[in-house]
C-alpha cells in the first residue's frame, strides 16, 4: 500500500475522551528554544533534552502520535502482543519518515520475583542506545531524560491518570511505552523507545508503577532508536499528518507538560 494510502485508510481514529486539538505552532527553529520537559501521548511518555525546538517537538509528537493511533485501529497489544508494535514501526519508518538504527524484541525473562515495567523499559531502553551506536554522550543524556520523565510522571496526578486511562486494559491486559528523545545542532533527531506489552489475570489501574509478581504475566519487550528525516517529513508529511489529526477530532494527542 503506498505511503498517501496508508494515511487515508488510518485517518478516522475512534474519538479519544478529554483530547485537545493539537497545536499549530510552526515557527522557525531559532524563534523556539525551549528547555527541557516530558509530554504524555497516549500510552507513552516522552522526554525531551534541553535544546530542542518547538518545531521538532511537535513533529517528533504528531508522528508518534499517529503512529501508535494506527496501531491501535489494527492489533490489540493484549490480545496480539508483538504484532502492534511491528505495526507501529512500520508506520514510523515507511510513513513518518524515521528511520530504525536498532531493534529488539523479545519475551520477558521470569528471573525477579518483583518487578516494575518502568525498570523493564529502561533496560531495554539501555541496551538498545547502546547496540545502536548512540555514543557515550547521547546514550547517557537519553536515558537520563527518559528517566526523568517516568520520574515526574509518578509525581504529577494528570498526566498520570490520562497515562492509565490509554495503558490499562479492563480484559487482562496493558501497555507502556517510554521514549528519550535529542536534537543535535545540526538538526538530526534521535527518539529511543521502549515498550512493553503484557498479558496478566490481575486487574490494576497503574501499570507502569505496580509492583508486579513475575509469575503473574506474560511481558513482550519492543525497542528501537529512530533517526527523523525532519526536512523530507516537512516536505511531504508534516501537513498531512497534522490535517489527519485534526480531523479526528477528539482523537488527536494530549500534551499534559509534567516538568
Amino acid at each position: 500500500m503506498k505511503n498517501d494510502a496508508f494515511i487515508q485508510h488510518v485517518m478516522n481514529v475512534p474519538p479519544l475522551e478529554s483530547i485537545r486539538d493539537a497545536r499549530s505552532v510552526d515557527l522557525p527553529a531559532s524563534e523556539a528554544i525551549v528547555p527541557a520537559g516530558a509530554a504524555v501521548s497516549g500510552a507513552g511518555i516522552i522526554g525531551f533534552v534541553e535544546g530542542m525546538s518547538q518545531q521538532a517537538k511537535d513533529d517528533v509528537l504528531d508522528s508518534y502520535s499517529y503512529a501508535t493511533l494506527a496501531a491501535d485501529r489494527r492489533h490489540s497489544s493484549t490480545e496480539e502482543p508483538g504484532k502492534w508494535y511491528q505495526v507501529f514501526r512500520e508506520v514510523m519508518t515507511r510513513v513518518m519518515h524515521w528511520t530504525s538504527q536498532d531493534a529488539a524484541y523479545s519475551s520477558y525473562s521470569r528471573r525477579e520475583r518483583v518487578l516494575t515495567l518502568d525498570q523493564i523499559v529502561m533496560q531495554i531502553l539501555a541496551k538498545s542506545l547502546y547496540a545502536a551506536g548512540v555514543g557515550a554522550v547521547g546514550a547517557p543524556q537519553l536515558l537520563e531524560i527518559a528517566g526523568a520523565a517516568v520520574e515526574k510522571l509518578s509525581e504529577k496526578d494528570e498526566p498520570l491518570q490520562l497515562f492509565n486511562y490509554n495503558s490499562t486494559k479492563p480484559l487482562g491486559g496493558g501497555r507502556a511505552m517510554v521514549g528519550g528523545c535529542r536534537e543535535s545542532a545540526d538538526g538530526v533527531i534521535v527518539l529511543a523507545v521502549g515498550a512493553v506489552e503484557l498479558k496478566t489475570d490481575l486487574t490494576v489501574g497503574n501499570v507502569l508503577f505496580f509492583n508486579w509478581n513475575s509469575v503473574s504475566l506474560d511481558v513482550q519487550r519492543n525497542s528501537d532508536v529512530f533517526v527523523f528525516n525532519q526536512s523530507l517529513y516537512a516536505r511531504s508529511r508534516r501537513q498531512k499528518v497534522r490535517d489527519a489529526l485534526e480531523r479526528s477530532a477528539d482523537a488527536v494527542v494530549e500534551l499534559y507538560p509534567i516538568d
